[in-house]
């Protein structure tokens, strides 16, 4: 979590940026109402983590502060040195407002803030292949209906040129954070399956058990893997539609589409 905290301070610059970019680059959802259905979606999954993330990780948090109340003696949640003249219930207090503030401060936002990037970009890419199909439906009849799919496929290719570079970004601004998370956690899970096997006090391995499990299924599964493994699908759908199902059966203009999909510059220049 220290590592999250220390992450959000040194690249809060460049997350404000990256909103900034979501916002003004962004198909917004009052564009369509397929926009705002993709919108919607995303809004009540973030809810449904958000939630699940304070459920799960409230608990493991519980168990780590309830353990040294219920054992014998005046046991902290980190046993360190105690000068004399604290008391006993001080340091206790402050032990769980570092935690608290930590896992409210550090690990929630972070990782909401990088689930919802994601899983907001997957659904522009959903959007974009969505527009993209509906729009070699239209027929072309007029020079009127020509201009107007041109205008189209340009700015699709422009938004997903953007999109690809915005997914690279999100890999290198999150990167070094994400890396030394992984490997603090690989770490303490470790001790802690350890602690679960071993242990033969109940609350112990409670407290144990609960910390592996919010940490790899929740952390790593819901707020990384998923949204991530979506983000990928969503980029892959792009390339099965358009170059293997449409490359045959549509005319130059399509084609030419497919083949610049992924550098739209040069397209626009020529234009």
């Amino acid at each position: 979590m220290e590592s999250k905290t220390i992450s959000m301070f040194m690249i809060k610059d460049r997350i404000i940026q990256m909103f900034r970019l979501m916002d003004e680059l962004f198909w917004q959802p009052q564009e369509s109402e397929l926009c705002m259905k993709e919108y919607l979606y995303v809004r009540k999954r973030i809810k449904v983590i958000a939630l699940t993330y304070i459920l799960s990780l409230g608990s493991s948090y519980m168990g780590f502060i309830l353990v040294p109340l219920l054992t014998e003696g005046e046991n902290l949640v980190v046993e360190f040195y105690r000068p004399k003249h604290i008391p006993y219930i001080a340091l206790y207090l402050f032990q769980c407002y570092i935690g608290l503030s930590h896992l409210i401060g550090g690990s929630f936002c972070f990782d909401i803030i990088l689930y919802s990037t994601m899983m907001h970009t997957a659904a522009q890419l959903r959007i974009l292949n969505k527009v993209i199909q509906g729009a070699f439906d239209i027929k072309i009849q007029t020079e009127e209906d020509l201009k107007k799919f041109k205008l189209l496929m340009r700015r699709c290719i422009e938004h997903h040129d953007f999109l690809l570079k915005y997914i690279k970004t999100i890999d290198e601004r999150y990167a070094s954070a994400l890396g030394t998370f992984f490997i603090t956690m690989f770490m303490c899970n470790v001790v802690d399956s350890y602690r679960f096997t071993t242990s033969t006090y109940l609350l112990a391995t409670f407290r144990s058990f609960s910390y592996v499990v919010s940490s790899i299924t929740l952390i790593f599964f819901m707020c990384y893997f998923i949204p991530a493994q979506s983000l990928q699908d969503e980029e892959t759908q792009w390339y099965i539609k358009w170059h293997r199902k449409h490359s045959t059966q549509l005319g130059k203009s399509a084609r030419a589409f497919i083949l610049v999909n992924g550098t739209s510059t040069a397209l626009s220049q020529n234009r």
